[in-house]
């Protein structure tokens, strides 16, 4: 699914009209209809407020990854091994330990990131 399919999914899903929602993020209401018919795409900048705005990573909005948000709960010892070709017989349960409460850590920040953007974006 592209990024034009997903804006309309999720400005459907919170019940907002194009022009409500190109108000909200501080754009006329023809842009925004470019967006989602594919005519226009947003830049860097539109691109993180709109996440934001929904709760979902970019990536989710540009249909590189079909999940809304990446949390720890989304990683396992499945994916760790496709992505960095382990065997997850060769992972002590240590280092396994070890590996998710990095993650757990990187989300934490990751999280107060986008919170003070949020911040920035608001003021």
């Amino acid at each position: 699914m592209d990024f034009a399919k997903r804006l309309k999914i999720l400005r459907e899903e919170k019940k907002l009209s194009q022009r409500e929602l190109a108000k909200l993020m501080n754009m006329a209401p023809s842009t925004l209809a470019m967006y989602e018919v594919g005519k226009r795409e947003p830049n860097y900048e539109m691109l993180n407020r709109i996440a934001d705005f929904f709760s979902v990573t970019t990536d989710y909005l540009l249909g590189r990854s079909p999940l809304r948000q990446l949390s720890i709960n989304d990683l396992d010892i499945e994916s760790i091994e496709l992505r960095k070709g382990y065997n997850a017989e060769e992972i002590s349960p240590d280092r396994v330990k070890e590996i998710a409460k990095a993650i757990s850590n990187l989300q934490k920040d990751i999280d107060e990131i986008k919170k003070n953007l949020s911040k920035r974006v608001n003021n």
